[in-house]
């Protein structure tokens, strides 16, 4: 193929996708004035806001479980909630490295092996270390929280029948 020939053809394909996005957006446009394309929108819309209700809720949630956590030190402050303990390794990478050199050269390539040396440091922990070992409370919640789900006091549910009479009036 010439050079020429490639431009052609890149030409041709550009138009082709021009020609395309004309007909999406045209095909878009008519879709949205329809009864459903507007429901459509409208549950989209309702379902963006619910996820960052959700996000909001479960950050609310972690929060407070945490607060709980660190007065009582109940590692199940509610049922569904726990609060797991992780170990996370703290060090300085060049100071680290300069012990690896002298004393563990299976984690030194091309830089430090992070995943394979954090795995020994949290094992081997001794005073004079180039690194520490610190506990890390996280707070787990449950999936299944549908015990806590009360009929008076569920507005997913009024979402969810805003979405379904909008999309009946459609049907």
């Amino acid at each position: 193929m010439t050079l020429q020939e490639a431009l052609k053809n890149l030409a041709q394909r550009r138009a082709q996708l021009a020609e395309m996005d004309t007909a999406l957006a045209s095909l878009k446009a008519k879709m949205e004035a329809t009864p459903e394309g507007k429901a459509y929108g409208f549950a989209a819309s309702a379902r963006r806001v619910a996820a960052e209700e959700l996000a909001d809720a479960e950050a609310q949630a972690r929060d407070l479980a945490y607060a709980a956590f660190t007065q009582t030190g109940d590692k199940k402050p509610a049922p569904g909630v726990s609060i797991k303990w992780y170990n996370r390794v703290v060090y300085d990478t060049k100071e680290v490295m300069a012990w690896c050199r002298d004393n563990a050269r299976m984690f030194l390539h091309e830089e430090l092996d992070k995943r394979g040396f954090e795995d020994m440091a949290a094992k081997v922990t001794q005073p004079g270390m180039p690194w520490k070992v610190e506990g890390e409370p996280r707070v787990t919640l449950a999936t299944d929280l549908s015990a806590y789900l009360v009929e008076e006091s569920a507005p997913a549910t009024v979402a969810g029948a805003e979405i379904a009479e909008a999309a009946g009036k459609t049907a």
